[in-house]
């Protein structure tokens, strides 16, 4: 798996060297300020997620967009390895349609139970990533999920691959189960040692709100109070006393996000196609 990971890197890192350093002023293709506040993060970041929020997936991309203005980005996302071909032609296709096409045709976009990892904001992430792309920017996006349920093992080998490339910044989008350096009552967390060099294990807070979660039943559920105390949002905290993650990224109150494949379904039945 590991190989066939690093073959389709390759190809991904090859085609993308024909893009010239993006820049927004030139391309017309804003990026929204993240309020990081931070100067000392790694190279490789590592975002975990409750699956089926607006704002996690909006922030990633923001953050992508302001990287990409200095340097090559690798986007790691929770997708099986599967995946990759519909991936790479998604991201080269220029036009939306063509575009959107590519992923509707997809058997995980369109599979019959749904998470928050085909989500309309997923579906959002993925389409500015590939205009940024379009753009000029240096944007490879690679599937670094499981093939099966849980699967922590396959997805670390996965992110280890992509550290081999280290001109790149590393952006991960994961489930906070999947991004946790340790498990919670000490037993360890499915992807530990993820990486053999330094990098920052960021866990997504909220101030409640709503998610499209499959517990056990897809749907968009309430995610109560938050357990992390009020944060600036969009600001990364460090916390040294957590064995799970690094720091917390705030959101303030989350929105659900509903299957892609749901908002296609009405688009293709709909003669008003501008919300789709």
């Amino acid at each position: 798996m590991r190989c066939t990971l690093l073959a389709a890197l390759t190809i991904c890192l090859i085609l993308s060297s024909a893009c010239s350093r993006f820049d927004r002023n030139e391309s017309g293709t804003a990026c929204e300020s993240v309020p990081s506040g931070r100067s000392d993060l790694p190279r490789i970041l590592v975002f975990g997620e409750i699956h089926g929020t607006a704002e996690a997936p909006r922030f990633v991309a923001d953050w992508i967009c302001n990287l990409a203005r200095s340097s090559p980005v690798i986007v790691g996302i929770e997708h099986p390895s599967s995946e990759q071909a519909a991936l790479d032609s998604f991201m080269s296709t220029k036009a939306l349609e063509p575009a959107r096409g590519i992923l509707v045709e997809s058997s995980f976009w369109t599979r019959d139970s749904q998470d928050g990892r085909t989500s309309i904001a997923m579906y959002a992430m993925l389409d500015r990533l590939r205009e940024l792309r379009q753009s000029g920017a240096d944007v490879t996006v690679v599937a670094v999920g499981s093939s099966g349920f849980g699967g922590g093992d396959e997805i670390t080998d996965n992110l280890q691959a992509l550290s081999r490339y280290s001109n790149a910044k590393i952006v991960t989008l994961l489930g906070n189960a999947h991004a946790r350096k340790a498990g919670a009552e000490g037993r360890d967390g499915v992807s530990r040692q993820m990486f053999d060099e330094p990098y920052r294990a960021l866990a997504f807070t909220h101030s409640g709100g709503t998610a499209w979660a499959c517990a056990p039943v897809c749907e968009v559920q309430d995610l109560g109070l938050a357990r992390q105390g009020p944060h600036r949002i969009g600001e990364i905290v460090i916390d040294d006393t957590s064995i799970m993650y690094d720091g917390f990224v705030h959101l303030g109150v989350v929105h659900a996000s509903t299957p892609a494949r749901d908002r296609w379904a009405s688009c293709s039945m709909s003669t008003d196609n501008r919300e789709c």
